[in-house]
């Protein structure tokens, strides 16, 4: 009797241990923190986007990132529905310890974007190349726009607030 009680004792304690360790915060709302990226550059043309409530989201992803869908939590992304170098966006990861590769992937958009402007937009070329990777917590944001300063700062205002 002492030994299934002892036992039971420490699967309890297993369980409690294991229920406290660190939750993912809510994700934050990535249209409102999209929303006040965009608004602080005013310079910014008609805009169009896409995000993780879409129907085909995983699918359009893939304008976004070259990155596993499946650490993925939500995402919003914003850009020039005329195919000027303005995009805005935002993706929350499941995990921190995955920012670093979502990091990378978005750099890699640039690096496709710039290329893409060399071939036929050569104007566009010195706004792509200046784009910004920002990274908060489990956040990475994408800030391709004139003003980057005040848009990249609208990022960490919103989500510090959140905290």
């Amino acid at each position: 009797m002492r030994k299934h009680t002892l036992l039971m004792t420490l699967i309890a304690a297993a369980l409690l241990f294991a229920a406290c360790g660190e939750k993912t915060a809510p994700t934050v709302s990535l249209y409102d923190l999209t929303r006040d990226m965009c608004a602080a550059d005013h310079a910014l043309p008609s805009m169009s986007s896409i995000s993780s409530s879409d129907e085909k989201a995983a699918e359009l992803f893939t304008y976004f990132a070259d990155f596993d869908y499946e650490k993925v939590d939500a995402y919003y992304l914003t850009y020039a529905a005329d195919g000027a170098p303005f995009e805005l966006g935002v993706i929350a990861l499941k995990e921190a310890g995955d920012v670093k590769a979502c990091e990378d992937a978005l750099k890699a958009h640039i690096e496709g974007r710039v290329n893409l402007y060399k071939s036929y937009a050569p104007d566009y070329v010195p706004q792509a190349e200046q784009a910004d990777v920002l990274t908060e917590g489990r956040y990475v944001a994408l800030v391709m726009c004139k003003d980057r300063t005040a848009a990249g700062q609208a990022f960490f205002t919103f989500l510090r607030a959140q905290q």
